[in-house]
């Protein structure tokens, strides 16, 4: 008689949720994504910054002697702070073969002495 009692509970239950599932013909149609803005972000957080662009060497360019990567400065957008920019230079193959940091220097441009050695007559990529 348990065993009957059990089987007659799910059963009842399967049917209640099925009769749930199934009253509603109309589907849920997904909200519209929320779009990006150049204002503070959902919690206030107004530290907003670009990726540097780079200068020199650009293009396929082959620099003769030392190599000196050349990236236009960038700043905050709401606040003014220190900036320092952190660089790698691929081989050919993808693998990093020199990284660094330098602090921005003053004005439009600031210049990297790279000091880590190059495999000669090689593409490289930064």
């Amino acid at each position: 008689m348990m065993f009957r009692h059990k089987y007659a509970v799910f059963g009842a239950g399967c049917l209640l949720a099925a009769t749930v599932a199934c009253s509603n013909t109309n589907p849920v149609s997904p909200n519209a994504a929320l779009t990006g803005s150049g204002a503070a972000g959902p919690n206030g957080e107004t530290l907003k910054i670009v990726a540097p662009a780079p200068v020199a060497p650009v293009g396929g360019a082959r620099p003769e002697g030392g190599v000196v990567l050349v990236v236009a400065n960038v700043s905050g957008q709401y606040a003014s702070f220190p900036v320092t920019y952190r660089y790698e230079i691929r081989n050919e193959a993808g693998a990093t073969v020199v990284t660094g940091t330098q602090a921005a220097a003053a004005g439009a441009q600031t210049s990297i002495v790279v000091t880590g050695a190059l495999a000669y007559d090689s593409d490289h990529s930064w």
